[in-house]
């Protein structure tokens, strides 16, 4: 017979199967992005992940466990050795801002993956290229039915009013497409009127319809004017996008272990069972399969966990990670993603944004300008087109009413929180389990088979509340008749065909199934959660399937057995009996187990083979630079003298091993054992082998400890008389902080003769350091305290110094400062010596203080006033400009501006009702009551009786309101109110950015408001003289015998002058 060998051992392991997800922030200032990466799955291969160049590593942590970021001497590229196959990583890094990057950074393929984009306030994601799915781009948003409505609205734009009308509305459009509350369809129905009146007959339909268009127009400059001012504002702050929102809230630690107790229970979904994908979990250790017979060991009975990172080396802390939230976009692909696969982002910048935002408010007004008939000519001024005022002036109540009502809803309040927002809870609520595919394993299980029945006891750990399959007989072989969980029956039990599925809820279970065989001579028992470690008990069957505890696949083969007399003893007893006597020569199995830790140790475990019983004496030799710990075991030459007792099965050692960049490993000539060699290397070590002298390395069998999913420990078996070399290097440590302050709480209070500032940081350290604080000059502290507890401190301790273990921390600081109340408050500021992340800055000012400017960092408060104060001056100035004319107001600017100032603090529907209470007084100055009907004049003087008596309320009111109560100074953004201010920064260096504000005592406004009281006082009796003139022009009220036969009313009295105006 002829044995080819077809292949040996696992020469090429599968390829690593990885999924990435990941959250990426910009930076505030456009410089770069910080990533956070959370990668799961298997690895089969390499045992070391690289990062490219383009990317910064900063911090990575294996299962839960800090990782040291390493360099090799070949690779210019960070990364960190894996040992266990089952992964869980999380890896936070950096990457400098530019147009095109590789999409996953990692220098390893991945079978699926996601990336969350986060932007600040003023970025905007113009397209995404490389991803094969990018929501919310610009470029993403145009549908053919955008493209359909823009071309008919321009091509209708250019055939009604030419080539420079319709270039406007295209390019209008295209800027206006995607913003909340741009008047799409009011451009589209204003045309279409447009249209239809050159076509139309002249008649009454004509003039409903030409009074239809004018409507159109003012509906359209009620639409754009709130949409205009929205653009301006965001132009100038960008986080009044969303004024309602804080950008910055404070999160849960990142870090924090997920424990079950912790666990939200969940049931898996129908239709998606575990026994879907490989759920077999993690050990440190293998276990090792009980033998027969006694052992023998020598050294420590417990073995100690061997040293695997040096604790003079810090592993690095890495950049803070960003907590604020605003614009997310969701890119992902459809399948693996390469190494290699290029990404490219296009973004708009906050000054682009800026300049699109106010060119909108441009191009819509003049775009209006240009559909309603508005021209200006050079030396002959505005042309304002022909219409009849009084139809518009009959509908303009009802058209505003529907207006409002038709305005997108967008521009509401209610419509928070956004779309956005509520997918992103939507894809929280639907996340799986962040366990999957290891919810739950089967640590240990135990078969017993007798002639007639069949149990099998499940030692189950469930990280959720799931439901499990249980092990089955195909074929109806089985019927389970007995089903308890923890020794009570089961009760939330499904059955589908033979198979039996059960609810366990999070934690350690056993489930016992027993049941009568049913008449077959041949079983296979299935199990579709494979178990770590399975015991059999078999009494008249064999097992087939089953390697040292551990099942291959995930079936066990049950066949009954038939007892049939020897052939040799039928025919000749006596030779059976002499051969059973003949002499064996021993034989063993020799396990070598390198540890590469901090020292270098070998483990040697010998077994028995044969004979399974007498004594074997045995020399097994040492390696190169191997020297024996363990007592007990004489050594000669170089080889330790093994003896194994009668009914000893085997013996162990342990020795030091010397360090090397070459280790080689020989296997022996001798026929009396063989040997295997098995690597556990800590991760600051890599090793890998190396072939000599042209020839390829031999395979090793298996690449992981004894579990399917186990550690990373490679085994090779020789042949005799083989070799194999490793080449063993250590990494050089990537260098990095070993102290990173993830966020900084800054409340400063302003008081009457001293200021109390109160500051809360989160650090992390990889080493025990004294941390010093380095406060302002002057300060007095107050308090410090370390993870909750009190820290002795002294008042006149300006660099306080705290002891900081390895681990996350909480560090509180309260101190004082002498500070005389003054127009100017700033923040205390404070160097951290090191830089931080998501820096929280809160200063309150005392109610008696009157708000005038503020600044800080870009994310914060804006003040509205001074912007709604200039527009109020140039409507009071417009104002005035009409006065002096027949039915207008006695009103110059001056008034107008004082009236607007005095009123600009207070609510704005006031003012409205005040100014439109003058022009309609101006108006009534000149109406005809004979036009009227006496029903008609009376209700026209009922509603300025009824308005006379709103703004005379409203112009009183502003009186208390302006001399008791606060002034409101349009306080908004990042959650800020007058007299509570809050910034964030997202990055800063080792000072914190300060924020500061101009305010005046409350008297002197208060005093302003009262020199205004009296002068609004003045002149309101100059203003009611003339308005009650103006409404008794005519008559104060008529009666139906006041008109005359033909229709026409009589009219009596003299007309009455306008007042001198009072300044």
């Amino acid at each position: 017979m002829r044995l080819v060998e077809q292949r040996r051992g696992d020469p090429q392991p599968a390829r690593n199967q990885l999924k990435l997800k990941r959250q990426m922030w910009l930076d505030f200032s456009g410089d770069g992005y910080t990533l956070e990466d959370q990668i799961s799955g298997v690895m089969n291969r390499d045992w070391r992940l690289e990062m490219g160049p383009d990317y910064q590593l900063g911090r990575v942590a294996v299962n839960g466990q800090p990782q040291l970021i390493t360099l090799r001497a070949e690779s210019a590229s960070a990364g960190v050795e894996i040992r266990q196959r089952q992964v869980r990583i999380n890896a936070v890094s950096r990457l400098p801002r530019q147009l095109d990057v590789p999409a996953v950074g990692w220098l390893n393929d991945f079978d699926q993956a996601a990336i969350t984009l986060h932007l600040p306030p003023g970025w905007r994601l113009f397209t995404a290229t490389g991803v094969d799915r990018a929501t919310a781009t610009w470029l993403g948003s145009w549908d053919l039915w955008d493209i359909f409505l823009l071309l008919i609205i321009s091509l209708t734009a250019l055939r009604l009013c030419g080539a420079g009308t319709g270039l406007l509305a295209l390019v209008t459009l295209v800027i206006t497409h995607g913003e909340s509350g741009s008047p799409l369809f009011g451009w589209l129905n204003l045309l279409a009127v447009m249209a239809l009146l050159p076509v139309m007959p002249t008649g009454r339909f004509r003039g409903v319809l030409d009074r239809y268009r004018w409507l159109s127009v003012l509906a359209l400059v009620l639409i754009i004017l709130p949409f205009s001012v929205g653009q301006i504002r965001q132009g100038i702050y960008p986080q009044l996008e969303r004024p309602w929102q804080q950008v910055y809230q404070p999160q849960l630690d990142r870090n924090r272990p997920n424990t079950q107790g912790g666990a939200e229970s969940r049931i898996m979904p129908d239709g998606k069972l575990l026994s879907e994908e490989p759920v077999e979990m993690v050990f440190d250790e293998a276990v090792r399969p009980s033998s027969p017979g006694r052992s023998a060991s020598y050294g420590p009975v417990k073995r100690k966990a061997m040293a695997a990172l040096d604790p003079d080396i810090a592993t690095q802390t890495g950049p803070g990670v960003p907590g604020w939230r605003w614009h997310q976009f969701q890119l992902s692909w459809s399948g693996p993603v390469t190494a290699d696969q290029p990404m490219g982002l296009y973004l708009l910048p906050p000054w682009l944004n800026s300049l699109l935002a106010f060119s909108r408010v441009l191009l819509l007004t003049l775009l209006l300008l240009a559909l309603a008939g508005i021209r200006y000519r050079r030396g002959n001024g505005w042309r304002l087109p022909k219409f009849n005022t009084a139809p518009v002036a009959s509908g303009l109540a009802l058209l505003a009413g529907l207006t409002l009502l038709a305005m997108p809803a967008g521009q509401a309040l209610a419509q928070w929180p956004s779309p956005e927002l509520l997918g992103e809870l939507e894809q929280r609520l639907l996340e799986a389990p962040e366990c999957l595919p290891s919810c739950a394993v089967i640590t240990r299980s135990k078969v017993t088979v007798d002639e007639q029945r069949l149990r099998v006891d499940l030692w189950v750990d469930s990280h959720d509340e799931l439901l499990i399959p249980l092990p089955a007989v195909g074929d109806g072989g089985w019927w389970v008749s007995n089903l308890s969980v923890d020794g009570k029956p089961a009760t939330a039990v499904q059955r589908v065909g033979d198979q039996l599925r059960i609810v366990l809820t999070a934690g350690s279970h056993r489930v016992v199934l027993s049941g009568r065989l049913i008449g077959k001579d041949n079983l296979q028992l299935n199990f579709p959660l494979r178990p770590h470690n399975l015991a059999v008990q078999l009494q008249g069957w064999q097992a087939a399937g089953l390697v040292d505890g551990q099942l291959p696949g995930n079936s066990l083969g049950l066949q009954r057995r038939r007892a049939k007399k020897s052939s040799l003893a039928a025919v000749d007893p006596g030779r059976e009996a002499t051969m059973a006597a003949t002499y064996i020569a021993p034989f063993v199995k020799v396990e070598r187990t390198i540890e590469l830790g901090l020292d270098w140790y070998v483990t040697t475990d010998v077994r028995r083979i044969a004979p399974t019983s007498g004594a074997i004496n045995v020399q097994i030799p040492l390696l190169d630079g191997e020297s024996l710990t363990s007592a007990g075991l004489p050594v000669e030459d170089g080889k330790v003298a093994v003896t194994l007792a009668p009914g000893q099965s085997s013996r162990h050692w342990r020795s030091t091993l010397a360090k090397t960049d070459l280790l080689t490993l020989q296997a022996t000539d001798d026929p009396r054992w063989v040997e295997s060699w098995s690597i556990n290397s800590s991760p600051i070590w890599h090793a890998e082998p190396v072939g000599r002298d042209g020839i390829e390395p031999i395979p090793p069998i298996k690449q992981q400890s004894g579990q399917v999913l186990g550690p990373w420990r490679p085994q090779w078996r020789p042949w005799p008389g083989e070799q194999l070399s490793f080449r063993i290097i250590r990494p050089a440590g990537m260098a990095g902080e070993a102290l990173t302050i993830d966020g900084v709480g800054l409340k400063h209070v302003s008081g009457r003769r001293q200021s109390e500032t109160t500051m809360a940081i989160n650090l992390r350290a990889s080493k025990g350091v004294e941390y010093p604080l380095q406060l302002p000059a002057g300060a007095r502290l107050e308090m410090i305290k370390l993870d909750g507890r009190e820290q002795p401190i002294s008042e006149q301790q300006a660099r306080p110094q705290l002891p900081i273990s390895p681990g996350s921390h909480q560090v509180e600081v309260r101190w004082s400062q002498e500070q005389a109340r003054s127009w100017w408050t700033e923040t205390p500021a404070v160097d951290l010596g090191s830089a931080s992340s998501n820096i929280d800055l809160t200063l309150a000012l005392p109610r008696d203080r009157w708000l005038l400017f503020l600044g800080g960092p870009q994310i914060g408060p804006a003040l509205l006033y001074w912007g709604v104060l200039v527009v109020i001056l140039l409507v009071a100035f417009g104002l005035g400009r009409l006065g002096g004319r027949a039915g207008r107001p006695p009103l110059k600017s001056r008034h107008w501006m004082l009236l607007g100032l005095g009123m600009s603090t207070g609510t704005f529907p006031a003012a409205i009702i005040v100014v439109a209470w003058l022009f309609l007084l101006g108006w009534r100055e000149q109406v005809n009551p004979a036009r009227y009907s006496a029903r008609q004049f009376n209700l026209i003087q009922l509603g300025l009786a009824l308005l006379s008596l709103a703004a005379l309320g409203a112009l009183l009111g502003t009186i208390p309101f302006g001399l008791l109560a606060q002034p409101d100074m349009g306080v908004v953004g990042n959650g800020s109110s007058r007299h509570l201010l809050r910034w964030y920064q997202d990055i800063s260096v080792a000072s914190l950015p300060s924020a500061w504000v101009i305010s005046l005592p409350i008297w002197v406004y208060r005093l302003a408001m009262l020199i205004w009281s009296l002068w609004l006082a003045n002149a309101l009796i100059g203003w009611l003289r003339w308005g009650w003139q103006a409404v008794s022009q005519g008559g104060l009220w008529l009666k139906p015998s006041q008109v005359a036969a033909d229709g026409q009313r009589i009219v009596g009295g003299v007309k009455a002058d306008k007042p001198p105006t009072t300044d």
